[in-house]
């Protein structure tokens, strides 16, 4: 990890966390926190729900697709890319009213080595409830599965977003499931979690699986690159001119790459404005971030 990178460890906002495993109700009230919520996501393999027919028509939805219609573009136009980095994928999921919908998501450098970092809103419905049926497929690509899917097997996001809807928290930790002996990180790699980054950059790519491109059902990765400014003098948001909406939510923004595959990871894609969706706000992560991933990594007993 580079030396810019703060370890800082600890949270000052309540942890929500949602449990499919075997720890007991009184053993994760001890792990997050008075705001622990239990809820199980899969019970059997996920390709008794994830049909390829049922894939294809999620695919169409995003997680707030009310925005993609609304889609346009500037000067700097997301490019489609034939490479996809191995670390990133599309996820998978249902609804708290019982639709399915996509985000997309990426793996982050963990302990566990089993934890993917999407938006919050990706795993909780805002002002409805708990998302489930949660598979998240590295490296998608019109799709095909090249590294296997991954199930989760719990979440935890800040109850900051899950009461108060404050976009700031608008990022999530989910924990997977090892496939075939492994977990995901030695499969596919990992992203390190870059702190208290700040607003102002140049040289960030934020990618993303977006429902619609062009008019038309996307299945492959979109990629802008370019500089991130402050939204406004007291926002939470930087903000990146980029025209990609729904199902990009939860993308990562890297501050820089290390390889094809990997980089740091400064934020990750909250939502676009209805009145501009040339652009792109994302709140940069902060040190509460590491004691999300912290409690991600010590709960969900498989």
């Amino acid at each position: 990890m580079n030396s810019f990178i703060k370890a800082i460890f600890g949270t000052v906002f309540s942890v929500v966390l949602v449990l499919s495993g075997t720890l007991s109700a009184a053993d994760e009230v001890a792990v997050a926190g008075e705001d622990a919520v239990l809820q199980a996501d899969f019970e059997n393999d996920p390709d008794l729900y994830w049909t390829p027919e049922r894939m294809e028509k999620a695919d169409l939805n995003s997680a707030e697709s009310s925005l993609d219609s609304l889609t346009t573009y500037s000067a700097s136009k997301p490019e489609k890319q034939d490479y996809v980095p191995k670390t990133i994928g599309r996820l998978y999921f249902t609804n708290a009213r019982g639709e399915d919908r996509v985000c997309s998501a990426s793996v982050v450098n963990s302990r566990t080595q089993n934890i993917i970092i999407t938006a919050a809103h990706c795993v909780y419905t805002r002002n409805t409830g708990w998302n489930k049926n949660i598979v998240f497929i590295p490296a998608y690509d019109n799709g095909s599965a090249p590294f296997g899917k991954w199930r989760s097997v719990g979440k935890v996001a800040s109850s900051a977003f899950t009461k108060n809807n404050m976009n700031k928290y608008d990022y999530a930790f989910v924990k997977l499931a090892n496939e075939n002996g492994k977990t995901v990180q030695e499969t596919v790699g990992g992203n390190a979690v870059a702190i208290d980054q700040g607003f102002e950059h140049s040289g960030v790519t934020f990618w993303g699986y977006p429902s619609i491109m062009n008019g038309k059902t996307n299945r492959s990765i979109w990629k802008c690159a370019g500089e991130t400014t402050r939204r406004a003098p007291k926002s939470d948001d930087a903000v990146m001119e980029c025209g990609l909406a729904g199902g990009a939510s939860g993308g990562p923004w890297f501050i820089t790459m290390d390889s094809a595959d990997s980089g740091q990871i400064f934020a990750v894609y909250s939502r676009t404005s209805a009145g501009n969706t040339n652009v792109a706000y994302a709140a940069p992560l902060t040190k509460e971030a590491l004691g999300f991933l912290k409690t991600a990594e010590d709960s969900f007993i498989q």
